[in-house]
């Protein structure tokens, strides 16, 4: 993918380590008039009006934002000049320092100090862009001293918050980042002409922040289209995008044709989102939901994936290209999860009807970018899915992040309208749950909220080395399969004798953390090997702390010593029977067959209990020590709960292990999984037919314009052609 106007591969590298470069200038060829905002199109304009005809614009009774921009795209349709009235009085009122925007006499949320506090200016994403939508919808309305009056305060907010510190240059697909990207183009279009810093706006926020900065990104840690910050800050970036990037379409820069980002987003929401609505809060009202990863508070409320930013971006893919086979897919979720867009997306979308049809997407989704692996069993609304969390989000260098959580090499598994297993979603540092072995308490950002692996405790690291490395995947008719090289995310840079001061940051009990998955689509199942070596690492002289207080606090512990624990999630509290761990949901039923430490006592942890914790699930903990080198072996099976629970076995023949899966009605699959801390890969066979052998490498993803494509591992020629880590 090519880098916009004069810019270069050195933009990545700047990217990484080193200061802006000197941005070039961005023409738009954009006209005189207003409206500009999203209605510069006047065929779209009149689209529009034609569609007011028959569907309302409603005004909302919240936010004060929202209602004012709703009246000022009423005008648009109406002429009513009473609208653009009401609309402009709040424009005048409305301040991002004042913290009283509606006019009552009482605080208002997200307000700012632009001279402090304006890297964190809430009011600025939230509110911005709907005040500079009503400048520019309701232009011909102001008189020339309001005009004055607003061009003096949005120069000064615009230029306050380009040069801030917070939202730049490492964080390019964070929330603020976004709404300042946004804002700084849109009030660069609506004041073109009128103020002589406007151009430097555009400048900002195509070449500086969009060309310079997120494009890099989004062909890095942006593969595949996964918004970083999570499923609730997430969707931001991507709502934030769709007005701002189409009306720079409209006046000669498509910012979407410079990077997949926007599009790969497509199949992301395609394939994280539930099949079918989901068991929510209210029983009675099943809804969409999301694999939820970072901070999520809102998780708890139910209908995640149920959100208008999440609308607005597919209603720009479609708008993008309307034939296209993306834009088929993009209505496909549009009429499964029913989520509307805004109106004014509706209105252009009326013009552009066409197939909605997913039914000819891949089961399986790779996001390279961030390693997240999306599976499902069939493309029917009762199918198994599941993600595989591979990579390891992090901040900063590492991704741009900053609501981030722990969560390198998990696991999530959703089964008809139930969660069979998922993260305990929350927000760091105001939600907890119970610790290891119940005892304490943990933040949901840590790895034991999540379906983790954990040395005394903890998974990956805050401070990690680098990003865990895919070593094998496999995408195939009958099964998906998945190995990762976990260890760079669970310590940090390798500490020596004179770097006490990075000991705090490291947690040195493991050695080698490789994760094996393999998911047999038709039986419903996921068998997780999990090879684990712990480290000595803790008793070196620099985990002794020689800085005198500031260095590694234990324990200290010989790598035989080291607890080793494998955690899965549950709904419902389950049950232990033997190796089999089991919970009722509903019609539902989840299993877990604990095969390997060949002996071992797992205990139910509530996470709910502990001081100041009020959210949670049932957690199951395994562990072992006693050895430097673990091997955790589960099956884990999602079932109708009517059904019989399946039987697993595991045996051992020539240094492999086999394990042996038989259904109630008797089918047999038998998995072989190759012993050692390093030795990866198997087979897979069902029954009698054929064995079929685990792929020794990645099978790359592409996304073409037919939608995401397998790389075919019948035919190498094509290898080089697609895209691996």
């Amino acid at each position: 993918m090519r880098v916009p106007l004069t810019l270069s591969r050195a933009i990545a590298l700047t990217f990484l380590s080193g200061p802006a470069l000197v941005q070039a200038s961005v023409s738009l060829a954009i006209p005189p008039g207003h409206p500009r905002l999203w209605y510069g199109d006047a065929a779209r304009l009149q689209q529009a009006r034609t569609y007011y005809a028959t569907h309302a614009i409603d005004i909302p009774s919240y936010p004060p934002s929202a209602q004012a921009r709703n009246r000022a795209l009423r005008y648009l349709m109406t002429g009513n000049t009473a609208d653009c009235a009401q609309a402009i009085d709040w424009l005048m009122r409305f301040n991002y320092e004042n913290a009283d925007e509606d006019g009552d006499g009482q605080a208002d949320p997200g307000s700012c100090n632009l001279s402090s506090e304006g890297r964190y200016c809430d009011r600025a994403r939230w509110s911005g862009e709907d005040a500079i939508l009503v400048y520019d919808w309701c232009h011909a309305e102001l008189t020339s001293a309001q005009k004055n009056t607003l061009i003096a305060r949005w120069n000064r907010y615009t230029t306050a918050l380009n040069v801030g510190p917070y939202g730049w240059q490492d964080r390019p697909v964070n929330n603020y980042y976004w709404g300042y990207l946004r804002n700084s183009l849109l009030w660069g279009i609506a004041a073109f002409g009128e103020s002589p810093l406007a151009q430097q706006y555009i400048d900002h926020a195509l070449e500086t922040r969009f060309a310079q900065y997120f494009v890099p990104w989004s062909q890095g840690y942006g593969r595949g289209g996964v918004p970083g910050e999570g499923t609730q800050y997430g969707p931001y970036p991507l709502g934030y995008s769709v007005i701002a990037l189409r009306t720079a379409a409209d006046f000669g820069y498509d910012g979407r044709a410079q990077t997949a980002f926007f599009d790969a987003a497509t199949y992301y929401l395609a394939y994280a989102t539930s099949p079918a609505p989901t068991l929510s809060p209210n029983p009675a009202n099943p809804r969409y939901e999301m694999f939820p990863f970072g901070d999520d508070e809102d998780f708890r409320n139910g209908g995640s994936a149920q959100q208008r930013d999440y609308a607005n971006l597919l209603g720009a893919t479609v708008l993008q290209a309307p034939a296209s086979a993306r834009a088929k897919h993009a209505r496909a979720w549009l009429a499964r999860t029913g989520e509307q867009p805004d109106w004014w997306i509706r209105a252009a979308l009326a013009a552009a009807p066409g197939a909605s049809d997913a039914s000819d997407l891949p089961l399986d989704y790779y996001a390279a970018g961030y390693a997240f692996v999306y599976g499902r069993s069939d493309r029917s609304a009762t199918a198994s899915s599941l993600l595989l969390e591979l990579g390891a989000l992090g901040a900063d260098e590492r991704g741009g992040l900053e609501h981030d959580g722990l969560e390198a090499g998990t696991f999530q598994f959703w089964h008809k309208g139930l969660w069979a297993s998922r993260a305990t979603a929350g927000y760091r540092g105001s939600d907890f749950v119970a610790g290891l072995a119940g005892s304490g308490r943990a933040d949901v950002h840590d790895a034991i909220a999540h379906n983790a692996v954990l040395f005394e405790g903890k998974g990956q690291v805050s401070s990690f080395a680098g990003q865990p490395v895919v070593k094998r995947l496999q995408s195939a008719d009958d099964y998906l399969y998945a190995a990762v090289d976990l260890r760079p995310g669970y310590r940090s840079a390798p500490v020596s004798p004179s770097q006490c001061w990075l000991a705090e940051d490291d947690w040195p009990y493991s050695d080698a953390v490789v994760r094996e998955f393999v998911y047999l689509r038709s039986w419903n199942a996921l068998v997780v090997l999990d090879r684990l070596r712990a480290s000595s690492d803790s008793l070196l002289p620099v985990y002794s702390d020689p800085c005198g207080g500031s260095g590694f606090s234990g324990p200290h512990k010989a790598a035989a010593a080291v607890r080793k624990t494998a955690v899965v999630h549950f709904s419902k509290s389950p049950a232990i029977n033997g190796n089999r761990v089991g919970a009722v949901n509903g019609t539902q039923a989840f299993d877990a067959h604990l095969l390997l430490p060949a002996s071992s006592s797992p205990r139910i942890v509530d996470e709910r209990n502990c001081s100041g914790c009020g959210l949670g699930q049932f957690r199951l903990e395994v562990d072992d020590s006693g050895s430097a080198d673990t091997y955790f072996l589960q099956v884990l099976h999602a079932r109708d709960a009517s059904a019989a629970p399946l039987t697993a076995t595991l045996s051992s023949s020539g240094g492999d292990w086999i394990v042996q899966l038989v259904r109630a009605d008797g089918a047999r699959a038998t998995l072989t999984l190759h012993q050692g801390i390093a030795a990866l890969g198997g087979s897979v066979r069902f029954g009698t037919e054929p064995v079929q052998p685990l792929y020794t490498n990645v099978q790359g993803m592409q996304i073409l314009p037919s939608g995401p494509v397998w790389q075919s591992l019948s035919d190498p020629i094509f290898e080089d052609d697609f895209e691996v880590p």
